[in-house]
C-alpha cells in the first residue's frame, strides 16, 4: 500500500504554466484559492498509517482514543473547494473515448494515446509548456485540469486518466459551477477503501490527510496557508464554509463522476464535531456503492438526513468502552 500521485508535482507544473495569463485566469476561475495552497513536506508513511486505520464501511479512522473522519467542513477549510447542497454534478461521458470527439479538446491526440478508455498522464504533460510554438492557451488550461484530475484527484493506479473525464473541461465556464469538492472527497474515500480491501495503491487526494491530521493532532511540520482554529478563521463566515458546516451534520452520499458512491456518516463523527460522547448506530446494509442521479437529487432536495436520530446518548465511560 502506497500513495499514488503527488501534490508536489502538480503544483510544480502549475507554477510553470501559470505565468501564461489566460491559463492562470481560466484555472483560478474554477478552483480559486486551491491553486495558492503552500506545500509542506509530504510523509507517505503517515498516509499509509492512516489508511491502515480506515474503516471501509464508515469511511472513518479508528484510533484507540476514538473515531474521527474527514468532514465536509474539514475539506472546505483545508482546500477552499466548496461542497454544495444543490450543485451541478461533475460530468463523466464515455462518448469522449471516440477519437474525433477527444480531438476537439486535445488536438494532437491519436489512437496510440488512448488504450482501454484511458489516456496516459505523460501524454497530457506534452501540452504543458510555455514555448513559443505551444498549443493555444485554452488547450493548455484544459490539459492542466485533466492532468490535475488524473494525477491528483481521480487517478488510477497505472498513471492514466479515464477519457470520460474530458467532459469536465469541454466548457470551462460551466466547469466553475461543478461540485468539485464532493466529487474529490468521494474519490478519496473510494481510493482509501480500495487500498484497505485490496492492499493496492492508495489513490484519490490522499495528500489531504497529512494537512487534516496535522490540524487535529499536530503531527508533522507542514507549511499551511493560515494557522487558525476552524471556527475562529477569517473565512469561517463565508457562504461555502457555512454550507460545509451544515452538511457536516448530515448523513449524505458523495458521488465520484464515474458513478461510484460513498457515504459521509456524520453520526460517526459526532464527538469530533460537537464534543459530546454519543455512540453511533451501525450503518444500514442498504448503503449501495451505486446510486441513480435522480435518487441523489431527491436526497439533496430533502436536505439529506440529520444524524441526531442515529446516535445513542451515553456516559463517557460507556463511550470509552465502545
Amino acid at each position: 500500500m502506497r500513495p499514488h500521485g503527488t501534490f508536489t508535482s502538480v503544483i510544480k507544473v502549475w507554477k510553470y504554466i501559470s505565468t501564461i495569463p489566460l491559463v492562470r485566469d481560466a484555472v483560478v476561475n474554477i478552483f480559486g484559492q486551491f491553486m495558492d495552497i503552500r506545500l509542506g513536506n509530504f510523509d507517505n508513511w503517515l498516509i499509509q498509517a492512516l489508511t491502515e486505520r480506515q474503516w471501509p464501511t464508515t469511511h472513518t479512522f479508528l484510533f484507540m482514543c476514538g473515531e474521527i473522519g474527514v468532514t465536509p467542513l474539514d475539506f472546505t477549510m483545508l482546500t477552499s473547494l466548496s461542497i454544495d447542497r444543490y450543485p451541478t454534478q461533475v460530468p463523466y461521458d464515455d462518448a469522449w473515448s471516440i477519437l474525433s470527439n477527444a480531438r476537439q479538446l486535445l488536438p494532437n491526440i491519436d489512437s496510440s494515446h488512448i488504450k482501454s478508455g484511458n489516456v496516459n498522464i505523460s501524454y497530457l504533460k506534452t501540452y504543458l509548456t510555455i514555448a513559443a510554438d505551444r498549443e493555444d492557451d485554452i488547450t493548455i488550461a484544459r490539459a492542466f485540469i485533466l492532468f490535475m484530475i488524473g494525477h491528483l484527484w481521480f487517478q488510477t493506479a497505472n498513471d492514466t486518466l479515464l477519457v470520460g473525464y474530458l467532459a469536465t473541461v469541454a466548457d470551462l465556464d460551466e466547469a466553475a459551477q461543478y461540485d468539485w469538492g464532493s466529487a474529490i472527497l468521494a474519490s478519496m474515500a473510494h481510493g482509501l477503501d480500495t487500498a484497505v480491501t485490496t492492499g493496492g495503491a492508495i489513490t484519490g487526494f490522499s495528500q489531504l490527510l497529512e494537512y487534516w491530521f496535522y490540524e487535529y493532532c499536530g503531527v508533522g511540520h507542514l507549511i499551511v496557508k493560515e494557522e487558525e482554529p476552524w471556527l475562529e478563521s477569517a473565512v469561517s463566515k463565508i457562504e461555502d464554509v457555512l454550507t460545509a458546516k451544515l452538511l457536516s451534520r448530515k448523513r449524505m452520499p458523495l458521488q465520484v463522476p464515474n458513478r461510484n458512491c460513498k457515504y459521509y456518516l456524520r453520526d460517526r463523527c459526532w464527538r469530533q464535531l460537537t464534543g459530546e460522547a454519543r455512540i453511533p448506530l451501525d450503518p444500514p446494509l442498504s448503503m449501495s456503492p451505486h446510486i441513480r442521479p435522480a435518487a441523489l437529487q431527491k436526497m439533496r432536495q430533502a436536505g439529506f438526513l440529520d444524524c441526531e436520530q442515529l446516535v445513542v446518548g451515553e456516559e463517557r465511560e460507556t463511550y470509552a468502552s465502545y
